[in-house]
C-alpha cells in the first residue's frame, strides 16, 4: 500500500498574554514518494528567490520575515510564497488547518488542552483522505519542545486507537537536528527536507 505524509506545525499560543491572535495547527500532506521531489523543489525556490542568503540547506524560512505586512510588500517574498503553493499543489498536496480564534474563546485553555482538540480534527480528516486514496498515513509534527512532541504523539495514538480509524494513520517522531529540535527527513541526495519551511508559511498566512 502507498503511504502519505502529513507535515504539521503550530503557530500561536492560547495564553491570553501571548501576542498571537489565533492558535493554529496546520500543514499539508503529500504522497511519500514525492517527498524527495518536494525537497529539491523547495531548496531550488529558496536559492532562486533568496540568492544572497547562501546555501539553501543551511537556513530556515521564518514566516515573520516573509508574510507579515511589511515583508509581504517585497515582491521576492510574495513570489516565493506563491511558488511554494504551486509546488505543493503540483505534488498532489492537500492543505490542512485547525485554528482557534482567541477572541472567541469561552474559557482559558492551555496548549496541552488546545493541541489535542486540533490534532483530533486534523487526523480525522486525514484518515478520510488516506482511506479514499487507499494509502497508509504518517504524521510528522514539530512542536516547541520534546515534551510537546511526546504529548502530540500520544494524543494522535490515543485518538486513532479509540476511534478504530482504518486509514493506518500513526504518529512519527522525526530525528532532531541542531538545537532547534526540528523534525527532518532526507532526500535521495542526503539533503535536509525543508518541508517545515512551507508548512510555516501556510500557518502564518492562515493566522
Amino acid at each position: 500500500m502507498n503511504t502519505r505524509v502529513l507535515f504539521l506545525d503550530d503557530s500561536g499560543k492560547p495564553d491570553a498574554n501571548h501576542a498571537s491572535n489565533a492558535v493554529v495547527v496546520a500543514g499539508f500532506s503529500v504522497p511519500s514518494e514525492h517527498v524527495p521531489t518536494l525537497s529539491r523543489r523547495v531548496l531550488g525556490a529558496k536559492g532562486k528567490f533568496f540568492p544572497k542568503r547562501g546555501q539553501p540547506t543551511t537556513w530556515e524560512i521564518k514566516a515573520a520575515d516573509v508574510i507579515k505586512p511589511n515583508p509581504w510588500n517585497r515582491r521576492a517574498n510574495r513570489d516565493f510564497t506563491f511558488e511554494l503553493v504551486r509546488i505543493v499543489a503540483s505534488l498532489d498536496g492537500t492543505v490542512y488547518s485547525a485554528a482557534i480564534d482567541k477572541s472567541r474563546m469561552k474559557h482559558v485553555m492551555a496548549l496541552a488542552q488546545a493541541m489535542p482538540l486540533q490534532l483530533q480534527a486534523l487526523i480525522e480528516h486525514f484518515e478520510v483522505e488516506c482511506r479514499h486514496r487507499r494509502e497508509t498515513g504518517m504524521v510528522v509534527a514539530d512542536w516547541s519542545s520534546h515534551q510537546a512532541d511526546q504529548h502530540a504523539s500520544s494524543c494522535v495514538a490515543s485518538f486513532v486507537a479509540s476511534r478504530g480509524l482504518a486509514g493506518g494513520t500513526r504518529p512519527a517522531d522525526g530525528p532532531y537536528e541542531n538545537d532547534a529540535r526540528e523534525s527532518w527527513a532526507t532526500d535521495d541526495q542526503g539533503a535536509n527536507i525543508p518541508a517545515k519551511d512551507a508548512a510555516l508559511l501556510i500557518l502564518a498566512r492562515i493566522e
